[in-house]
């Protein structure tokens, strides 16, 4: 038998559920890989997939969210990509910041709005997968989501999910004792 397709994320994310916490590896836990373009969400129950869906949202969409323009103060804001970069690896989702907090005169208040839209497409389209996967599955509950991938280094992003979705949102942490190749930069 050939497969007519594999999907290398898929095979990894499934391999990664081998080291979910041990209170998560026997219940339904997902994995959302937050790509550049693009995520990818799987949910496991004991090391096997049992539902995936690519979602078209990606960490380039928050980007291209914060090169809006703003309008602050009678002058027009705009941020390039770079600055844009720069911002969603300093605050992230800007959350918990206070009001007079600005970055390049920009309300930090004010980016956040301009991301919204972004957080509201991904949760939404996380919460009709999970949605469609329990009405498939006769109600079965996701216990928890661990976030990898590029995207999901944006700050605050595991709070906003797990308050809207209503179910335990993390980082995923690889053990200590797992061995990365290549150089420090790789690593990291």
């Amino acid at each position: 038998m050939i497969p007519a397709k594999v999907i290398p994320t898929l095979t990894s994310m499934v391999n990664l559920s081998r080291f979910f916490p041990d209170e998560f590896r026997n219940k339904m836990t997902g994995i959302l890989d937050i790509g550049a373009k693009r995520s990818m969400l799987a949910l496991m129950k004991a090391g096997r997939l049992e539902f995936y869906r690519e979602i078209a949202v990606g960490g380039d969409d928050f980007t291209r969210g914060i090169t809006g323009t703003i309008f602050h103060e009678g002058r027009a804001i705009q941020f390039s990509n770079e600055e844009a970069t720069e911002f969603k690896l300093k605050f992230g989702y800007p959350l918990g910041y206070s009001e007079g907090m600005t970055f390049r005169g920009a309300p930090l208040g004010e980016v956040g709005t301009m991301m919204r839209p972004v957080v509201e497409r991904l949760t939404g389209e996380i919460h009709r997968s999970i949605g469609f996967f329990q009405d498939k599955s006769e109600g079965q509950e996701v216990e928890a989501l661990f976030l990898i991938g590029g995207g999901a280094q944006l700050k605050h992003l595991p709070n906003v999910l797990s308050e809207k979705l209503a179910i335990p949102v993390e980082l995923f942490s690889p053990p200590a004792d797992i061995s990365i190749v290549g150089d420090a930069k790789n690593q990291n």
